[in-house]
């Protein structure tokens, strides 16, 4: 069977994964490229909306007035530092793919900025709230909303005239089929100066040799592709963008979450440490270690999720 990155039909392996997310536990064929490693779902199912549960799936939920206020602040502060509350949630919690944006050095109120699979938009809503005025979120599984910044569709819709200066893709790539006409697509709606940034799982040798088919980023049967970084390399190479810069954010969840599969607890069950860490089965120590050992392979460049700054060739070959 042939890769569908590279192309490669040689040694290549198939594994069987099961959904773990909800416990569904239903198994499906994964291949493995013998030459890129990617970790490649071989049969997309038809109807997606089991796997996906909307009223349950994290990217849908619609938070609270509170919660959206606090995220508001949050954003201020990363982005202009002009909010003391936001200062304080910054030192709390743990660096986002946001924080990653201000570091750009890119971002002010006139910043077009495309945000692909946004799920509920609280990212654009925020934005849009602050005064950005050219801000849109798009993602092919919301509801419908007359004159909102979050629209339903997908980034093949898109007025290929309309230019971005910022196009985002927090951990949605992953959940794409068209992986080559989608980074073509990005070519064409990023402006001159344009920056594509998108974070991905990132399969390497440490985090397969140790889990396996129960590595939790695999979540199958939602993530169609689990790049290597030679697989994601070869895809921007042959969709004339550059990689300017990778910043590897692995955390704690690549631990706790695959031991959890290793011993069928699904990411959702009432035993998992997602739903009640007080009740689930790690210690405080354990958490912790779990941390400083995602912090260490980061360092390493072994990290098990990365974020990648795009940008375009000035000659598409």
């Amino acid at each position: 069977m042939k890769c569908k990155i590279c192309e490669n039909n040689l040694d290549n392996k198939i594994f069987l994964v099961k959904e773990m997310m909800f416990g569904f536990k239903t198994s499906f064929n994964y291949l493995e490229c013998s030459f890129c490693g990617c970790l490649q779902l071989i049969d997309v199912p038809k109807d997606f909306s089991k796997y996906y549960e909307f009223n349950d799936y994290y990217s849908f939920k619609n938070d609270g007035f509170f919660k959206k206020f606090l995220k508001k602040e949050w954003i201020k502060h990363v982005l202009f530092q002009n909010s003391i509350i936001g200062k304080f949630l910054s030192i709390k919690f743990k660096k986002t793919f946001f924080d990653e944006i201000a570091n750009l050095n890119i971002i002010n109120k006139n910043t077009r900025i495309l945000d692909v699979g946004s799920g509920s938009g609280d990212l654009v809503i925020a934005l849009n709230t602050m005064g950005f005025k050219h801000v849109m979120g798009i993602d092919p599984y919301i509801e419908e909303k007359e004159n909102s910044v979050i629209q339903k569709k997908t980034i093949f819709q898109m007025d290929k005239s309309e230019k971005f200066d910022l196009i985002l893709f927090d951990h949605s790539f992953e959940h794409i089929p068209e992986q080559s006409e989608t980074l073509d697509t990005v070519f064409d709606l990023l402006s001159e100066n344009g920056v594509c940034m998108i974070g991905i799982p990132l399969k390497n040798e440490h985090i397969w040799n140790l889990y396996g088919v129960n590595w939790v980023q695999i979540d199958a049967p939602r993530h169609l592709f689990l790049h290597t970084l030679e697989s994601f390399n070869l895809l921007t190479q042959e969709n004339n963008l550059d990689v300017h810069e990778i910043k590897y954010n692995s955390n704690e969840f690549q631990f706790w979450g695959s031991e959890q599969y290793i011993k069928e607890i699904p990411l959702l069950d009432k035993k998992s440490y997602l739903i009640n860490p007080k009740n689930s089965i790690f210690s405080a120590d354990q958490i912790s270690e779990f941390k400083n050992k995602s912090e260490k392979l980061n360092r390493k460049k072994l990290g098990d999720q990365a974020i990648f700054i795009l940008k375009k060739r000035m000659v598409k070959m």
